[in-house]
């Protein structure tokens, strides 16, 4: 009988530790092992790569690095009709959220250890009119979307003046969703409008909370009959 409840307790811890690890998906640009986003050893190379169906709700672990929505398409971009919740500044080899350090934003921009970068650079480096337009966009039309979470990462140099979501927020575009932001930067994020110009960087329209979290050299710019205004630029939030 001791033998059984010893095997018991087994089954239920590696049951546990099963579904405990379930719940992260795991994203590292260097990885090596089989892309499927079950550890750090097999995470997935690119973001776009774990923003699948079965990981809604999920934490999205990602190390270190530079990431973009796309190399080549200015409107390339992260499209989220369902919730989950984005966690940088890993080193790669984390067991808890609670083993990263330096997770604060520094106030001149400066990056952290173990930066995880979503860069718009994708074109002629040091000039953003051939950046991408939008990084993330929430948005699943009148279908609301429980939380989004996004926490120590530098989303910059954004410059949205084409496509489907021109002329707002570059870096975190937001509707009818709730949306956290923890730790977050946002730098160097440009909108260019025809219109009233809202959100050089986040732009929400619903629900937000923002804590630690830095707004630096972003710019909306709008265009009325060819001459130019600065408009609302850091974020636009209900």
């Amino acid at each position: 009988m001791k033998n059984l409840n010893v095997i018991f307790t087994l089954i239920l811890l590696l049951f546990s530790i099963a579904c405990f690890s379930q719940d992260v998906v795991y994203v590292d640009q260097n990885a090596s092992g089989t892309n499927d986003g079950s550890s750090w050893e097999n995470a997935y190379l690119k973001i776009e790569d774990a923003l699948i169906i079965p990981n809604t709700g999920k934490e999205i672990w990602i190390a270190k690095g530079t990431y973009s929505p796309s190399n080549s398409s200015r409107t390339g971009r992260y499209h989220l009709y369902r919730s989950y919740k984005f966690y940088g500044n890993f080193a790669g080899d984390e067991t808890s959220k609670n083993q990263r350090i330096d997770t604060i934003p520094h106030i001149d921009g400066s990056y952290r250890t173990n930066e995880t970068i979503i860069s718009g650079d994708i074109g002629t480096t040091g000039i953003n009119t051939d950046n991408i337009a939008n990084f993330f966009v929430i948005d699943d039309g009148e279908n609301f979307i429980p939380t989004v979470t996004f926490d120590a990462l530098t989303i910059e140099d954004g410059y949205s003046n084409i496509g489907t979501y021109r002329g707002v927020a570059s870096a975190i575009y937001s509707n009818n969703a709730q949306l956290v932001l923890n730790n977050m930067l946002f730098k160097n994020n440009t909108v260019i409008s025809e219109y009233s110009g809202l959100g050089g960087a986040v732009y929400s329209n619903s629900y937000a909370i923002v804590k630690n979290s830095i707004f630096l050299n972003n710019h909306v710019s709008t265009i009325y009959a060819n001459t130019s205004h600065i408009a609302k630029g850091g974020g636009y939030l209900p």
